[in-house]
């Protein structure tokens, strides 16, 4: 007996051939412009964390290296007093004494001296800080007391922004001038901080710290 061949028949919706040919281009399109969207996103969060005033023919009164970021900060500071940017080093004292090494403060102080700066030419802020809010304070103050007019602010990064807004709201009103210097050669980069932990856990902290400060100082007053 011969059996007839059967028909075949077209796929009904739904069925595994929905997936071949140009049902999956356009599945691919759709996932590699969702990806692109993404990684633009996450890279526009990182820039905005970031503000640099640019350094060309600035010849300020001193460079001021926030607490916090050690050696890093420490080596970008030298670097700019060193190139003649600026005659002076201003350390803010957080008050922290190290069991072994005395004050932190005098720490960082010998730390630049063996990096080429002039002990006469390193200042230490007077006032005890906590925060970034306190350093402008305290910054602000060593400036009026030297009579100095302009200040490069040294620190990380991801941290650059917010130091931006605090210091141009400390400074306000008075004749002085601050240039904002995120360090040249830092881990935090935009376009790739979130292919790792550190930089997840750095960038929400910081924009943690960011919303706080705006709420505070736009919002609550």
């Amino acid at each position: 007996m011969k059996i007839a061949e059967t028909e075949r028949k077209p796929g009904r919706p739904g069925s595994s051939q929905t997936f071949h040919g140009l049902p999956w281009l356009v599945f691919i399109f759709v996932l590699a412009t969702a990806l692109l969207l993404a990684e633009g996103g996450l890279t526009t969060a990182g820039r905005l964390l970031i503000y640099n005033n640019p350094l060309d023919k600035v010849d300020a009164d001193a460079i001021a290296i926030l607490s916090g970021g050690g050696t890093p900060r420490l080596e970008e500071g030298a670097r700019l007093y060193q190139n003649h940017l600026a005659p002076a080093i201003i350390l803010t004292d957080t008050g922290y004494i190290t069991p072994k090494y005395g004050s932190l403060s005098s720490i960082e102080k010998n730390q630049l001296v063996d990096m080429g700066v002039q002990p006469r030419d390193i200042l230490i802020t007077e006032v005890h800080v906590d925060s970034t809010a306190d350093e402008a304070r305290a910054i602000r103050k060593l400036l009026n007391t030297r009579g100095f007019k302009s200040v490069i602010i040294v620190t990380d990064t991801f941290h650059s922004m917010r130091t931006h807004l605090i210091f141009d709201d400390d400074f306000k009103g008075n004749d002085l001038t601050v240039y904002i210097h995120p360090l040249e050669d830092d881990w935090f980069n935009a376009a790739t901080w979130w292919t790792s932990i550190a930089g997840w856990q750095t960038t929400l902290l910081e924009y943690s710290k960011l919303f706080a400060y705006l709420f505070t100082s736009r919002v609550m007053h």
